[in-house]
């Protein structure tokens, strides 16, 4: 077998060097990671603001009726409500819930059959003040949600 080459000691300089040259990789990569972290905000992603004749008459509709209306990328659409009100409705009839989906669904139908609009909308209702889901629509019955 060979001889071995003894190796020379680290001094305490080139010890404390890495050390230090690994703890700024460190705290830099933390750094980077919260600047490029987006920032919680209590709007989800997807949203814009409503474009075209129909999304801005509805917006308009929902707004007299004292709810706002978002809207987010391929044709969803929000109802924002509150949940008082939301828990209101539960309390108030069986159905009262379903019909308040129902009349927001035929509002947003009436008006794309007034301009011609063909576009897939998708009516979901969210809370105003947690945007939790409470109800969507889906291909056969909606949802409800607790």
């Amino acid at each position: 077998m060979g001889a071995m080459t003894p190796r020379a000691k680290p001094t305490l300089s080139s010890v404390v060097l890495v050390a230090a040259i690994s703890l700024l990789v460190l705290v830099g990569a933390m750094v980077a990671i919260i600047v490029t972290r987006s920032p919680n905000t209590s709007a989800p992603s997807g949203l814009r603001p409503p474009s075209g004749p129909v999304e801005t008459a509805f917006a308009k509709r929902m707004s007299e009726e004292g709810h706002e209306a978002a809207f987010f990328d391929r044709g969803r659409v929000a109802v924002l409500i509150r949940e008082a009100e939301w828990a209101s409705l539960g309390r108030a009839g069986r159905f009262e819930r379903q019909r308040f989906l129902a009349e927001r669904k035929a509002e947003l139908l009436a008006l794309q059959q007034e301009r011609g609009d063909k576009t897939a909308y998708v009516l979901t209702i969210q809370s105003e003040e947690s945007q939790r889901l409470l109800a969507e629509e889906t291909d056969f019955n909606p949802k409800f949600y607790d």
